[in-house]
């Protein structure tokens, strides 16, 4: 996001990643320090606890969201998607819902967590192939990757 709203441009997989891990790491820390030199503007005793650090981190991550699509809005382009190409890594996508809430009843009655901890592989490993190789996952279905993980992680 961060590059994105930025404009660097990067020549592979590698740089783009080492720069966007460190140009988190640096506004994770630039934001906790505002934070905790803003604290006696608004009488806050613990500055840099998560029921305060959370929403001001929550705020910086989607107006920086917000100005980097502003930004970049003409370069997007449309996205067509061949599902006939993509039904067996369809079928896998959709097996990891399925998984999260089987393991969820099954760790709530048998207290029994190894398919979670399957699914939390699964999930893992989606990344790993999505981060690294675009023949396997087209970036055209990123944002549903990040849909399926952010909805079924939390079970």
């Amino acid at each position: 996001m961060l590059i994105k709203l930025l404009k660097i441009k990067m020549e592979g997989l590698t740089e783009t990643f080492l720069f966007s891990t460190g140009l988190s790491i640096t506004s994770l820390m630039l934001t906790g320090l505002a934070v905790n030199e803003l604290h006696s503007t608004f009488a806050v005793q613990t500055p840099l606890s998560p029921i305060f650090l959370l929403p001001t981190l929550n705020i910086f991550i989607s107006t920086c969201t917000t100005l980097a699509y502003m930004r970049n809005r003409s370069n997007e382009q449309p996205n067509n998607i061949d599902i006939k190409k993509l039904s067996i890594l369809l079928v896998f996508l959709l097996f990891i819902p399925a998984l999260s809430i089987l393991g969820a009843i099954t760790s709530g009655v048998y207290n029994d967590n190894r398919i979670l901890l399957f699914t939390i592989t699964a999930i893992a490993a989606l990344f790993t192939i999505a981060a690294t190789s675009n023949k396997a996952m087209p970036t055209k279905i990123y944002p549903f990757i990040v849909l399926i993980i952010s909805i079924f992680v939390p079970c």
